[in-house]
C-alpha cells in the first residue's frame, strides 16, 4: 500500500505484525512523510528494489527474510539507503548490526521520530 503525502521523502515500513505496521504507517503518515507498506522482508526487498525509498523501517523478526537479511541483501545490491531496525527481542548482538538506527520494541514515537530527522533532514 502506497500513500502520498505533501513530502517528498518516502519511506518503508517492513513488519508481519499488522497492527504494529498499521500504527507505525499512520504516524509516519502523520508527519508528511509518503509510506510504503511491506508485510515481511521478502516483499520489503522487491518494493525496495521498484520505488527506492528514502529511508527504511523493518522489524527483525519476520518469516522468511528477517530485518538483518533485508540489510545485508540491499548493501550487497549497493543500495545503502538509510535503515532503521526495530526489533521486540533486544540482544547484545543488534548493536553490531550495520543498520543507520537500531529501536527495541516497544519504543516511544519520539525517538523514531529523533532518528528520522537525524538521517533525512542533516
Amino acid at each position: 500500500m502506497t500513500v502520498e503525502t505533501q513530502t517528498s521523502k518516502t519511506i518503508l515500513v517492513a513488519d508481519d505484525d499488522f497492527a504494529y505496521r498499521l500504527a507505525l504507517s499512520r504516524f509516519l503518515m502523520g508527519n508528511g512523510y509518503k509510506v510504503i507498506e511491506a508485510i515481511d522482508g521478502t516483499e520489503a526487498l522487491q518494493l525496495a528494489e521498484e520505488n527506492l525509498p528514502d529511508l527504511v523501517v523493518s522489524d527483525d523478526r519476520m518469516p522468511g527474510v528477517t530485518g538483518q537479511s533485508l540489510l545485508e541483501n540491499l548493501r550487497n545490491k549497493g543500495n545503502h539507503v538509510p535503515f532503521v531496525l526495530i526489533s521486540g527481542y533486544f540482544s547484545s548482538e543488534l548493536p553490531q548490526i550495520p543498520a543507520d538506527a537500531i529501536l527495541a520494541k516497544p519504543f516511544i514515537f519520539s525517538k523514531l521520530n529523533k532518528e528520522l530527522n537525524r538521517l533525512l533532514h542533516s
